[in-house]
């Protein structure tokens, strides 16, 4: 029951605007990273290779989730540019 209202609240909040997400760890709503208010050391991590942007913490992980960061073609255009050196960043 409760993934079902998971679904249903994630269905929901993609059709609004882009303020809050759920956690997909948790199942917790909660706010969406803010550039002016949070730090992106605290939020998010590279993998490895670059490509596929990590989660760290609840808002990190909904942020990812409910902005669909990590779709396959942001991944291929991402390698793309990691080939050319032009990814990751080097400060954020």
């Amino acid at each position: 029951m409760a993934n079902k209202v998971s679904q249903a609240l994630r269905r929901k909040i993609r059709h609004r605007a882009k303020s809050y997400g759920i956690d997909p760890e948790s199942g917790n709503l909660t706010v969406l990273f803010d550039p002016r208010n949070h730090h992106w050391n605290e939020h998010f991590r590279w993998d490895k290779e670059g490509a596929i942007l990590i989660g760290l913490s609840d808002i990190g992980r909904a942020t990812i989730d409910t902005l669909r960061m990590n779709r396959p073609l942001s991944i291929a255009v991402r390698r793309i540019w990691i080939a050319v050196h032009r990814h990751p960043p080097t400060e954020l």
